[in-house]
């Protein structure tokens, strides 16, 4: 026996093959561990992207019923000559109380303002549109061409500032 070396001993083959056996098997569970945790990872990734897309997308649905609606009837208004209001006709900006927050990061600084913009003519449409119906001059609009030719043109560029949302 004493010419053996010491790595064939029959004492210390059995505990080395166990060891190796421990570290072989380590390696494979801390690999296998390692491409499920990163292909987890990606799947989260990419279920984060599609959820924000489509809050995004609703947010710019919103907006954009809200920006044809005052379009609409700011043609009529310039095509009758004369303010009205129907009772579904409310002209809301709620939608942008809410999902200015969604759009915000997704628009570049100019398309941010131009969606600013067209909120803004809106509003002042409804308060010029609110007053002259509740003062009873309901045809002042055919005086208003040039501006509600100005308002048309805010709203057709907020709606294109996100059109690429939709």
């Amino acid at each position: 026996m004493a010419n053996v070396p010491w790595f064939l001993d029959p004492m210390l083959l059995p505990a080395a093959t166990g060891f190796i056996g421990v570290v072989v098997g380590g390696l494979i569970t801390a690999g296998s561990s390692y491409l499920l945790d990163e292909r987890r990872e990606k799947r989260q990734r990419v279920r984060e992207t599609e959820l924000r897309a489509i809050e995004l997308r609703r947010a710019a649905r919103l907006i954009q019923a809200e920006l044809v609606s005052g379009m609409a009837a700011v043609n009529q208004t310039k095509k009758d000559g004369e303010y009205y209001c129907l009772p579904s006709d409310t002209l809301e900006t709620s939608s942008w109380a809410t999902e200015k927050v969604v759009l915000a990061p997704s628009l570049t600084f100019l398309g941010w303002n131009q969606v600013v913009l067209a909120y803004s003519s809106l509003a002042n449409f409804k308060a010029q549109r609110d007053r002259a119906i509740a003062a009873g001059i309901e045809e002042s609009a055919r005086n208003d061409t040039k501006h509600l030719e100005s308002v048309l043109v805010d709203l057709k560029e907020g709606l294109g500032s996100i059109q690429h949302l939709l």
